[in-house]
């Protein structure tokens, strides 16, 4: 069976990947406070820990959001870019953005305008894409808070077995 390469930020780190895609082997390579900029500098890193089948999910970009950066879809164009041709035999696929809540509402229009972004930068690639973000939204398009830690950021165990359910599904 392949192996989950699981990629990003804080949301990612903190993910206990082993247990919440039972049955999967999993290699969780999240940074906590990480940025799009970080993630580029270190794929060369990431290259060394891959081996070919890897199954790579990427999800970053909202602390770049959170810390005003205007570069997030510029960075995860060059990372997707880093992987479509790295010659190794990995299936590369990035992930939309989570929404967030609380005192984060403000953010709630960029975060999906730049999702709208990724979606069209895979596709552009021809690199996989999942949009977990409606999977965290309710009806009203609000987000789900029972899905969030009190931060608003951070991912409740509720948020997290939502998104491996999602990964699940998509790597089916």
């Amino acid at each position: 069976m392949s192996r989950v390469v699981l990629i990003g930020d804080s949301l990612t780190e903190f993910g206990n990947w082993d247990l919440l895609l039972k049955g999967r082997r999993t290699l969780n390579l999240g940074i906590a406070g990480e940025t799009t900029l970080g993630l580029h500098s270190r794929l060369n890193l990431i290259k060394s820990a891959l081996i070919s089948g890897d199954r790579v999910m990427l999800m970053s970009g909202i602390n770049d959001i959170l810390m005003d950066g205007q570069e997030v879809v510029y960075n995860l164009r060059r990372i997707a870019e880093f992987f479509r041709v790295l010659a190794l035999g990995v299936e590369f696929t990035i992930q939309s953005l989570l929404p967030v809540c609380g005192d984060f509402l403000e953010y709630l229009q960029v975060i999906k305008g730049i999702n709208k972004e990724i979606e069209v930068l895979a596709r552009d690639l021809g690199v996989g894409f999942l949009d977990v973000f409606p999977f965290f939204v309710d009806s009203s398009d609000r987000p789900i808070k029972s899905y969030f830690t009190d931060d608003c950021v951070h991912l409740s165990n509720d948020g997290y077995r939502v998104w491996a359910s999602r990964i699940e599904d998509y790597l089916a």
